[in-house]
């Protein structure tokens, strides 16, 4: 660490010496951060190798593009160097939001800031590379993340409908047409409260590993899903119609709730199906079925709402 701030001071990058204050475990993403201070100025510094190397280089892409785009609500790049085997980023800091900070007023910023960003075009992010992957389901993937539902649920006999389950198992294919149907819009792929920061009255995103092209209803979805895991109290439906004002006047097209909502939950599904029950081994029978629970709620509305 030494030796790349004093790399730092010889580029001409910090005017003086920095020190480290903390390294940082949130939004690393596989990387490494660290905040540092230099005076009363203070920074984020992220560096990557081995496998977290090719996201962090788009983050980086990303991160300069937005500088010449002037991208609202994303961290300055005060430099960021690439060698063979390494990426680095050097940006401003941001506080991250405290979990206790988090009320309806700041969850409808949040929802604001999820539509700014996907209100930007696609083709603005053409210098990236990014294109829209069409969602499919994998037949011996989606049979392992059954197998291992089956597994949670049996941890605890006679708690949860097996049958309710095996139906959802048989019904993924009704996700792809919803999860396909356009506009595809940038996403960030990664939206959840602990990669937002503030400064002040405004909202930061950061974390860009993941941006790609897609339904902004995934973003949406995951920040509620990762939300209410972490204990904080959001009313969906009142934010997902936020979200479709807040586009709707940023567009000027009309975004119907309706089908956010069918995205919504179609993504929701997808997700704690294929990936939650690898984090549930072994946990208590409220926190298997608060997850549970969301898949079966999202699978119902699917049902009501295909006529």
């Amino acid at each position: 660490m030494e030796k790349l701030l004093k790399q730092f001071l010889e580029k001409g990058v910090l005017p003086s010496a920095c020190e480290v204050e903390q390294e940082i475990r949130v939004g690393a993403g596989g990387a490494s951060l660290w905040a540092l201070r230099e005076g009363a100025r203070r920074y984020v510094l992220k560096a990557a190798q081995g496998e977290a190397l090719p996201s962090v280089a788009k983050e980086l892409a990303f991160y300069r593009l937005a500088a010449r785009l002037s991208l609202p609500n994303v961290p300055a790049l005060r430099w960021g160097g690439q060698a063979e085997d390494a990426v680095f980023l050097l940006m401003d800091f941001h506080t991250p939001v405290a979990h206790e900070q988090w009320d309806s007023a700041l969850a409808r910023q949040a929802m604001e800031l999820c539509a700014r960003l996907h209100s930007q075009p696609p083709a603005l992010l053409a210098p990236l590379g990014l294109s829209f992957s069409p969602c499919a389901i994998d037949p011996g993937f989606s049979a392992n993340a059954y197998r291992a539902w089956q597994a949670v649920l049996g941890e605890h006999p006679g708690c949860f409908d097996l049958a309710l389950l095996k139906e959802i198992y048989h019904s993924l294919s009704l996700l792809p047409p919803v999860l396909n149907a356009p506009p595809y819009r940038v996403c960030h792929g990664d939206f959840h409260p602990e990669n937002l920061l503030c400064n002040g009255d405004t909202l930061y995103l950061c974390d860009f590993q993941n941006l790609g092209v897609g339904q902004g209803a995934g973003d949406v979805s995951f920040f509620f899903s990762r939300g209410s895991a972490m204990g904080i109290p959001l009313d969906e439906e009142s934010l997902t119609l936020h979200y479709c004002q807040a586009l709707s006047a940023l567009t000027g097209e009309r975004v119907e709730p309706l089908h956010v909502q069918r995205q919504r939950h179609a993504s929701s599904l997808l997700t704690t199906f294929s990936f939650w029950a690898d984090y549930l081994s072994g946990a208590s029978q409220e926190a298997v079925a608060a997850r549970f629970q969301e898949m079966a709620g999202a699978y119902a509305f699917l049902l009501r709402s295909r006529s």
